[in-house]
């Protein structure tokens, strides 16, 4: 059955001055955020008018682009000091690598519920030595593979962090910030 419909969308686009004081020079200093979003919906010709429709749109997209406004932060160093203030860098590590969180859990999770199985298994078939050796590694093997993937994560962040170098008073200018994955 075919049910007639249209696409809309709705671009909007905004801008937010963020004010900051710098954690180590006590500078204050600002930088415009700009923002745009689109939203997108299919609507059928029996359920809203053209103009109720681009309301409805309209009002989800400016929730949208506040909430994205409010949340997110640019990384805009002090011009003074070239300090990189907290909220900026946790706002780009809670974003960075988040597939290696995933990875990190998942393995972790993978191994602890298989080797809980090879464990129950081997607790029918008492006495059965090997089989518990064997999910006791294969536990650990999972468990430690997530823990490293996860230390890597962390390492990489701390790599990567723009305020690096700057407890001896020396810029460390020769990597850029990768974008958050």
């Amino acid at each position: 059955m075919f049910i007639p419909h249209v696409e809309r969308s709705v671009t909007l686009s905004g801008e937010l001055e963020k004010a900051f004081v710098c954690e180590t020079c006590n500078t204050d200093y600002s930088y415009t955020q700009e923002r745009m979003v689109v939203v997108k919906e299919n609507f059928y010709s029996f359920s809203l008018s053209e103009r109720s429709a681009f309301a409805k749109l309209r009002a989800r997209a400016e929730l949208k682009l506040a909430a994205k406004l409010g949340r997110e932060f640019d990384i805009v160093p002090c011009p003074v000091c070239g300090w990189v203030q907290k909220p900026m860098i946790d706002y780009r590590n809670a974003r960075g690598h988040f597939g290696w969180k995933v990875l990190a859990l998942l393995s972790q999770l993978f191994g602890i519920v298989t080797g809980g199985i090879f464990i129950a298994l081997a607790v029918e078939d008492w006495p059965s030595p090997n089989l518990l050796v064997f999910a006791g590694c294969w536990i650990g093997v999972f468990v430690g593979g997530g823990l490293a993937v996860a230390y890597l994560r962390r390492l990489i962040l701390r790599r990567t962090d723009p305020n690096r170098g700057f407890e001896r008073g020396l810029r460390d200018e020769s990597h850029e910030l990768p974008p958050p994955s």
